[in-house]
């Protein structure tokens, strides 16, 4: 039984007193089947942030755990190691009294090195370290501990009474570099908002995003119940869905009056998502298409003119709308390999996706800390790659990410069976939402190459002759690297013939699913991101290899491998996506590689990072597609702004809804210096899309995923239907009136559960008068001044503050939902 060792001699049996880390319901948890009795003793840990140090350019944070024993009887600290997840790393401090054992990526564990050392009955005991970063956010504390005991080293204690003491917000953080602050105030929200206009409802257009022409004619049409749906057979999926958006607007059917939907070419617009919609006060609502997604675009416009709850009549405005999108590819990338989202949440992803008009789904399946889809060929990805959790290296992958030591944790295990899959697949074409499935290759790759090490051990007991059928690793590789993300282990070898036979059976059994489902194959993203330097240098396989094919380095072993992997892609019918890495060669600079142009892939850049901000161009230069998913604007598990409340990644800076609406797909961040290649204008044309990425390592919750994703989809979504001049400041306005006022109270009636980051309002002071002002107009401002929290029932802002105290201020949208509250001090 895990525990701590405390011997207890009771009728001839030995008794272990064991150590459970709870709150309040103590579960027995028998660790060691011959013991039948154990009595706990608790703990509770607290994560602090003690200091923050600039040494040498260097800056980091000293840290600390604190334990605290809240049981009956001294702790040992000899016979056990806590655990835990931190995407900042952590390293052993000097003169600490305890070890940091680096496991695998995020995880860590820590030791006491005085091996007589005791935790008595309420003290506490204190476990110092280093982040190897400045901690300013709280998402970047470790998350999810838990303790493992050496006499039971494949099984992990969960610990609940686990909490992380704030950090300081402050603007200029003592110890740590210029500028590093952690706090966004009320003041700062105030200046950011004014140059935001309130414009009225009837002069914003009825339309989002903004459409390519839209005129309104007198007088109107009066729906007296959901119209009768007229359309070709070609266009029953879009008759459905008319009939439903229909049927939640209207409680009556109405068979004297129409909408008609149909197919044909519309004038001077050559997208097959362009649309036209008329509605004229005699004839009806007509909606045409250059093809079924155009006609499923027009409705998709014509719901936002619909009421927001059933009623028996309504009243539309006369109004003829020609529009198409900008751009073919309007994606969101959702990581489900990281933590984890059951089919519900993506087929719900789907629907916001497509009320937007955003039409590519990104689907980042597998990376280092799992593998999410069924290979019935290969079972063992699912059944070991899945999982996560503390235990034998040849079942499960280890904890990473909030997931804990329990492999039943819902986001650090699970996948997606092929019935599942295939389902999203067709919700996704009936949705006009096409599935771009993701297999990372040959980096960020360490489910699979462990879930095939487990797979050769498991096998080799057996004797079987297929072991190592799928081995995707050398076992004799000396090699030395270390990726962005902690791991030394998580390359495939490109020298083994079986990492291809690997890949190729995924690949053809994946292709299967898309013809099971009867959905068209377009994209399969193969990865290319991220391979560490110093991976294969030292695999015996891997120089055989280069020396049998006559290359000089591994970066052309590097395109050798590819050169197999996308010709299996074409061979099964899919067309190719990568990330940039794939049209440079593996130098410094990034120089361009033109060996696969010809096999004309599309590339998802997303690194404007210092040094490579022109990037994108480069590559469009040279003639390769390219999907631009900046990290300066469309990476949605960046932080909005730099306050330690504000959840996620600040390591690309941070992201608010302005700067995802300001993006310039023709002007990225960056290429205005001297020394930057521009866009040629021959090669704008190659700009086929745009993409935000959401990867999940702080994003388990689903409430966290639509806090991170909205609203700033709806700049997504503009910005890629409707590219526009990021310079006119009314733009902006008019985007931000549209969505408080039009679409997100359409979102609160329809999608009450998706929860919408409501940002806090701004504040500023100013002879005792407080002013307030708020990022989207239509939102309810309500404030109180005896230090209470605003509620639903507090008084509304009418206009400037006068009351002499401390302020409370907080917006709500149309259901009640409040944002967090900003105050202010006017005593």
């Amino acid at each position: 039984m895990a525990g701590v060792n405390i011997i207890i001699k009771q009728k001839g049996m030995a008794m272990v007193r064991r150590l459970l880390i709870t709150t309040a319901i103590i579960s027995p948890l028998a660790i060691i089947p011959t013991m039948s009795l154990a009595q706990d003793i608790n703990i509770g840990v607290e994560w602090q942030a003690q200091k923050y140090v600039t040494e040498n350019n260097h800056h980091y944070t000293e840290a600390a755990f604190i334990i605290t024993n809240k049981g009956k009887l001294p702790i040992n600290t000899n016979d056990w190691k806590l655990c835990f997840s931190s995407i900042i790393g952590a390293k052993t401090l000097a003169n600490s009294d305890i070890i940091i054992e680096p496991v695998a990526g995020p995880l860590y564990c820590a030791r006491f090195v005085n091996s007589s050392m005791q935790i008595p009955v309420g003290a506490s005991q204190t476990m110092r370290f280093e982040h190897t970063e400045t901690v300013t956010k709280i998402e970047k504390a470790p998350v999810a501990p838990y303790i493992v005991f050496d006499n039971a080293p494949n099984n992990g204690i969960k610990i609940h009474d686990y909490k992380t003491a704030p950090i300081v917000r402050t603007k200029q953080i003592e110890g740590a570099a210029i500028g590093t602050s952690t706090i966004f105030t009320p003041q700062d929200i105030y200046i950011k908002n004014q140059n935001i206009i309130d414009i009225p409802k009837s002069e914003l257009p009825a339309i989002f995003p903004s459409p390519k022409e839209s005129e309104t004619y007198d007088g109107e049409l009066r729906l007296n119940g959901a119209p009768t749906i007229i359309a070709s057979p070609k266009l029953k999926t879009e008759a459905a869905f008319a009939s439903k958006i229909l049927k939640s607007s209207f409680n009556k059917d109405e068979k004297t009056q129409f909408i008609k939907l149909e197919i044909a070419k519309l004038a001077n617009q050559n997208s097959p998502d362009a649309y036209e919609l008329d509605i004229d006060p005699k004839s009806g609502i007509k909606i045409i298409g250059n093809s079924p997604s155009g006609v499923y675009y027009g409705l998709q416009s014509l719901r936002q003119l619909l009421p927001n709850s059933q009623t028996a009549q309504y009243t539309l405005p006369a109004l003829k709308i020609i529009d198409a999108p900008d751009f073919e590819y309007r994606g969101l990338l959702v990581d489900v390999a990281r933590n984890f989202q059951p089919k519900e949440q993506i087929l719900r992803t789907i629907d916001i996706m497509a009320r937007l008009k955003l039409n590519k789904l990104h689907l980042h399946l597998v990376d280092d800390e799992g593998w999410r889809l069924e290979i019935k060929q290969i079972p063992e990805l699912t059944q070991i790659g899945a999982k996560r959790g503390e235990g034998l290296w040849y079942k499960n992958l280890p904890s990473a990410y909030g997931s804990g030591p329990d492999i039943n944790d819902p986001h650090g295990s699970g996948f997606y069976t092929q019935k599942d899959f295939i389902e999203i697949l067709q919700y996704g074409a009936k949705n006009h939402v096409e599935i771009i499935p993701e297999i990372e290759m040959p980096g960020h790759s360490r489910a699979a190459v462990k879930s095939m090490e487990a797979r050769a051990f498991l096998l080799k007991q057996k004797k079987s002759k297929d072991a190592s059928k799928f081995l995707l690793s050398d076992p004799d590789d000396k090699s030395q690297y270390h990726t962005a993300q902690n791991y030394t282990d998580d390359v495939m070898n490109p020298g083994l013939d079986s990492t291809y036979v690997f890949i190729d059976t995924v690949i053809s059994e994946i292709a299967g699913l898309y013809k099971k489902a009867g959905v068209k194959q377009n994209i399969l993203h193969i990865g290319a991101d991220e391979l560490a330097g110093g991976a294969w240098e030292k695999s015996p396989i891997a120089i055989n290899k280069m020396k049998e094919l006559k290359l000089n380095s591994t970066n052309e072993l590097w395109d050798y491998f590819y050169d197999k992997v996308t010709k299996s892609l074409i061979k099964n019918g899919f067309k190719i996506g990568a990330w940039e890495e794939l049209g440079v060669k593996r130098e410094n600079t990034y120089p361009i590689n033109p060996k696969f142009l010809e096999r004309k892939p599309t590339l998802y850049v997303w690194n404007n990072l210092e040094g490579s901000e022109d990037l994108a161009y480069r590559l469009a230069n040279a003639g390769y597609k390219i999907v631009l998913g900046p990290v300066s604007n469309f990476y949605f598990d960046m932080a909005y702004n730099e306050d330690v409340l504000e959840p996620g990644h600040n390591w690309g800076g941070y992201i608010d809804l302005e700067k995802a609406y300001a993006f310039n797909p023709y002007a990225l961040q960056g290429t205005d210096k001297e020394n930057k290649v521009k866009l040629n204008d021959n090669a704008k044309a190659n700009i086929v899309g745009i993409e935000a990425m959401m990867f999940s390592e702080t994003m388990r919750d689903p409430a966290r995923i639509d806090y991170m994703m909205a609203p700033r989809i709806f700049a997504l979504s503009q910005n890629a239907w409707a590219r526009h001049d990021n310079s006119d400041a009314k733009k902006w306005s008019v985007f931000a009136n549209q969505l408080g006022k039009n679409i997100l109270p359409q979102i609160d009636a329809q999608l009450p559960d998706f929860y919408y980051r409501i940002a806090p309002p701004g504040l500023m002071a100013e002879n005792n008068i407080v002013s307030v002002n708020y990022q989207l107009p239509g939102f309810e401002l309500r404030y109180t001044t005896d230090g209470t929290e605003p509620t639903i029932n507090s008084q509304i802002v009418k206009g400037p503050i006068t009351d002499r105290a401390i302020i409370n201020v907080c917006a709500f949208n149309k259901i009640g939902r409040k944002s967090r509250t900003s105050t202010i001090d006017n005593r």
